[in-house]
């Protein structure tokens, strides 16, 4: 480094750094990282070094990972760097002049997104962004401007309410350096106010400060900061304009006792208001009445010979709307299992990576979970390869189908919102922006065709020793209602032949086809007729 020295030459470790050498000068060096250097010297002197790009640099962006000259010239040359493509007619020059490239080319880096999930029809989404900050744009006008709320790289944020005329959006920085609230006019993007609300004494080594809003109130935030478990029971309780982390209404209420920093946060709509949270080691907790419990409670720990990859990433947690007990969890890892499903609240565990599995399987980055409309849920996971949806989950045999492969495509997709009310789906991707629609169950993963029939979930559930399980035909003709095991052997046929039109109950006593007793474990109902096919889980616990 000779003068230059590492303190000027930020590279966020590799992620970006670049070197290019003048092809008219070889001693002319530009070197990039955080910041775009020029020196005339190949950096062997200070007095020869200068400043032209990155970060706060006029109409130029941070993080490069290539400067070209256009060909056939020695100064016009184009950078590529997470604000996309930079154009300067003289790289040499005293002070350089950029000029942005990106008509029309989106290369927008959603890391989290987040909507009113209380509100139907509203389409108002705040977004964090690496490099570029928080915006708020409305979904229902596409081609509308954004409003930029907050710099830096915008992590988490939520909307504890996006009503006329102003909304309240919660919104980040990274590494912990501050949380936000801020009165928003959502028309202009004007704010009316803003408030730091993150709590003194908390602590955060990671990237992105994981935090969100409790569903049932939106006054009360739960927030990791690094392995302890943090919740304000009123935010509107903090003074507006504070600039500083503030005591008012925070609690600690748990420190993970093995100091894994905790990565993912997840709520119910219950009564209960269970809590649902993992860990950057595999770690997966469960905190019943979250909202009411004192400092010093401990959770429940669900990962304990639930077969979960030893050591990964918990990257998404999604609770059933209409169900506390079914939990959806991902694993950001690659070569691992990735998705895991539980109907029991976390006592027993499925893998149901299915088809996304095996050699160059995706990283998981998101999950969620639709609403039953018509017998089932719809399931959703963001990817490192895209969006992928199935509306049967089945173990090993659980088929994922990839949604909108041509407007989404094969883009990372690192987050997810959705609203029960009305099924709308908010998708953050890494260099695509964002993308929304209304997705409409389907007998056939990715076919969008209604089913006529219902599949409904056993009761009770766990069970020992026999459980009833009910379900719905539009008309009458043949059906087959069969169970099978976690590895896909059919273990019971609980019904072959013609059914009427209407409601129908069966029973099944937890054995197979030869009357012996099945063991502990995850079984998978599925009933086929002419109009489709629908799957459940049950459990069976003896």
């Amino acid at each position: 480094p000779g003068p230059f020295g590492y303190t000027n030459y930020e590279t966020q470790e590799s992620y970006c750094q670049m070197l290019t050498v003048d092809p008219a000068d070889s001693e002319t060096v530009y070197l990039g990282g955080v910041f775009l250097w020029r020196s005339t010297d190949g950096f062997q002197t200070s007095g020869n070094i200068a400043f032209i790009g990155g970060w706060e640099y006029p109409d130029h962006h941070a993080d490069l990972h290539r400067l070209v000259f256009l060909p056939g010239s020695d100064s016009a040359a184009l950078t590529g760097s997470d604000g996309g493509v930079h154009l300067t007619q003289d790289a040499g020059a005293g002070t350089v002049v950029w000029t942005p490239l990106n008509d029309g080319y989106n290369t927008s880096q959603f890391y989290k997104v987040a909507i009113d999930e209380n509100l139907s029809g509203s389409e108002i989404t705040l977004g964090g962004t690496q490099d570029s900050g928080t915006w708020l744009g409305n979904l229902d006008s596409p081609t509308s401007d954004w409003f930029d709320l907050l710099g830096g790289d915008g992590g988490f944020c939520a909307v504890g309410s996006a009503a006329d005329p102003a909304g309240t959006y919660y919104m980040s920085y990274q590494q912990a350096f501050g949380i936000y609230r801020a009165e928003v006019e959502n028309a202009t993007g004007i704010p009316w106010s803003w408030t730091r609300i993150d709590p003194l004494g908390a602590e955060n080594s990671q990237w992105l400060w994981p935090f969100i809003l409790d569903p049932n109130d939106t006054d009360l935030m739960y927030l990791a900061g690094d392995a302890v478990l943090w919740r304000n029971s009123a935010l509107s309780g903090i003074t507006g304009g504070a600039i500083n982390p503030t005591p008012v209404n925070w609690s600690a209420i748990y420190t993970l006792p093995g100091g894994s920093p905790i990565t993912a946060l997840a709520m119910s709509r219950s009564a209960g208001r269970i809590l649902y949270f993992g860990t950057a080691d595999g770690e997966f907790y469960r905190l019943e009445a979250a909202h009411a419990v004192s400092a010093g409670t401990v959770p429940t720990r669900l990962d304990t010979g639930a077969g979960f990859p030893p050591g990964a990433y918990v990257s998404g947690i999604a609770v059933n709307p209409d169900d506390d007990q079914e939990i959806l969890i991902a694993f950001s890892n690659y070569n691992v299992a990735n998705l895991y499903h539980s109907n029991t609240g976390g006592a027993i565990w499925t893998d149901v990576e299915g088809n996304l599995a095996g050699p160059g399987s995706p990283s998981v980055r998101a999950v969620a979970i639709l609403p039953s409309r018509d017998g089932s849920p719809v399931y959703l996971a963001g990817t490192s390869i895209g969006l992928y949806s199935t509306a049967t989950l089945a173990g090993a045999a659980t088929v994922w189908a990839q949604e909108a492969p041509t407007l989404i495509g094969n883009v990372v997709v690192d987050h997810l919102a959705v609203r029960p009310a009305d099924n709308l789906v908010v998708v953050g991707s890494h260099g695509r922006g964002v993308f929304r629609g209304y997705p409409k169950p389907s007998a056939v993963p990715g076919e969008g065709v209604p089913r006529m029939m219902r599949l409904e979930q056993n009761v009770p559930n766990p069970f020992n020793p026999s459980t009833a399980i009910s379900f719905t035909l539009a008309e009458g003709g043949p059906a087959i209602l069969e169970v099978f095991d976690i590895a896909g052997r059919r273990v019971r046929t609980l019904w072959s032949g013609h059914r009427e039109a209407g409601y129908h109950t069966l029973n099944w006593d937890g054995r197979d086809d030869s009357d012996r007793e099945l063991a502990s474990g995850t079984y998978i109902c599925r009933l086929r007729t002419e109009e489709g096919e629908l799957s459940r889980s049950m459990a069976l616990v003896r």
